[in-house]
């Protein structure tokens, strides 16, 4: 209906943000360092009142486990009329002491010492140096494992990416620049804000922003 009277139609992909559900394993599900049980639920979902998990947005093969699903449900949809895009909105993802597996080894090959001493205090103004290589760390493997594949499967289905990454634990501008589409938010933000995601655009060469 919406290419009948001529308007573009995009996609979440998933039930709101973050992505997650039911169907994700708990071995694929966010993780925080020094608690193996802890679990982050999705609560806004069509399965409501069940709830599921949110991935882990660290995990490249945790993304494309959920992406297979949710690019086969979707894939019809977005090969209808003109292009859609598939929508990624603002982070909302447990960020304190947030972890994978794997990223304490990959950690102390990159700097050279090992992270989880400083964690339980990494705010403390001590320990700026650990904290900004804990969080260099962190940005690249959000972008890499999660906005970059993000688009890759958008691209998969014969759509593209439009991302609010607003609040994600990364260099905004490089997260931005993943993105097809980088989209602001006006309504949560001050207008200056939108030169981030405008600055993204401009130097990897996207014409289009929106908010």
């Amino acid at each position: 209906y919406a290419e009948k009277i001529g308007l573009g139609m995009d996609f979440t992909f998933g039930s709101a943000w973050p992505f997650g559900d039911s169907l994700v394993p708990k071995e694929d599900g966010t993780k925080v360092y020094g608690n193996p049980e802890f679990k982050q639920e999705v609560i806004i979902s069509w399965e409501y009142p069940q709830n599921g998990l949110v991935i882990d947005h660290l995990d490249k093969g945790a993304f494309e486990r959920y992406a297979v699903r949710m690019g086969a449900a979707l894939s019809k949809a977005t090969n209808t009329g003109s292009k859609s895009a598939l929508f990624c909105d603002s982070w909302e993802v447990e960020t304190k002491k947030i972890w994978t597996g794997g990223f304490g080894e990959a950690f102390k090959r990159r700097f050279g010492y090992d992270i989880e001493p400083y964690l339980d205090n990494i705010l403390a103004p001590e320990n700026a140096g650990p904290r900004y290589d804990y969080m260099k760390l962190v940005s690249e493997y959000v972008i890499e494992n999660f906005y970059k594949p993000f688009t890759e499967a958008s691209h998969a289905i014969t759509a593209f990416s439009r991302v609010q990454a607003s609040g994600s634990p990364t260099d905004l501008i490089t997260a931005y620049a993943a993105a097809d589409v980088p989209e602001t938010e006006a309504l949560l933000y001050e207008p200056d804000y939108g030169r981030i995601a405008a600055s993204a655009a401009a130097l990897s060469g996207k014409k289009d922003v929106t908010c």
